[in-house]
């Protein structure tokens, strides 16, 4: 699903960060349901949940004719449309929640002013790939995405070719962690900082 979903968001140039948040809606969609959904149920959700996170994050508009094309025609426009106001009831209309990737950008503005551009600029790449690594990994489902953002940032800043001076880093990780109310040591941070490390193995891989 969420390789379908970048696929369908690279072929329109949208922003990848429209995946973060269709899956957001799509886990919070079916955290709530006791029984194993069906195929068709879940790829009519993922399609309701993309529509929803780009009508959110985009200026584009992409028509459900489309979407329902990209969905090998399973599905019509009015079920596509009906699922959507399902998920939006679901989710009591709370349907734009900050993603890793926003945390991520947030975050690192507050970087200290003197270091140079290209070094943000390789931050800023490797902490975004690192958050959307997350996007497809059951285990952060459950993860806060300010916890995610800072893990993503955390390891990139330990395995950039431009190091920043250990003391300088951990000021600013300990200042940040400090801002979203956890220690930069803590487990869950530890934990997500781990499974990032993995999953970019893998990817090379």
């Amino acid at each position: 699903i969420v390789k379908w979903s970048y696929n369908v968001v690279d072929y329109f140039d949208l922003s990848r960060e429209v995946v973060a948040l269709s899956m957001l809606l799509f886990d919070r969609f079916f955290a709530t349901k006791m029984c194993i959904p069906s195929s068709d149920l879940v790829l009519l959700t993922s399609i309701a949940t993309l529509h929803i996170a780009i009508k959110i994050r985009e200026s584009a508009i992409i028509k459900l004719s489309t979407l329902s094309w990209f969905g090998r025609g399973r599905f019509s426009e009015s079920r596509i449309a009906a699922q959507e106001f399902l998920v939006l009831m679901n989710c009591e209309w709370l349907v734009n929640p900050p993603t890793a990737v926003a945390f991520v950008m947030h975050i690192l503005l507050l970087l200290p002013d003197n270091l140079n551009l290209d070094f943000k600029r390789e931050i800023l790449d490797a902490s975004r790939f690192m958050a959307e690594l997350s996007v497809a990994d059951s285990f952060f489902i459950s993860k806060r995405s300010s916890v995610i953002g800072l893990a993503a940032i955390s390891i990139s800043l330990d395995q950039c070719r431009i190091k920043l001076p250990l003391i300088e880093s951990n000021n600013y990780l300990k200042g940040v962690a400090s801002a979203i109310g956890v220690s930069h040591n803590d487990a869950e941070i530890l934990a997500a900082k781990r499974r990032l490390h993995l999953l970019s193995l893998a990817n090379v891989d």
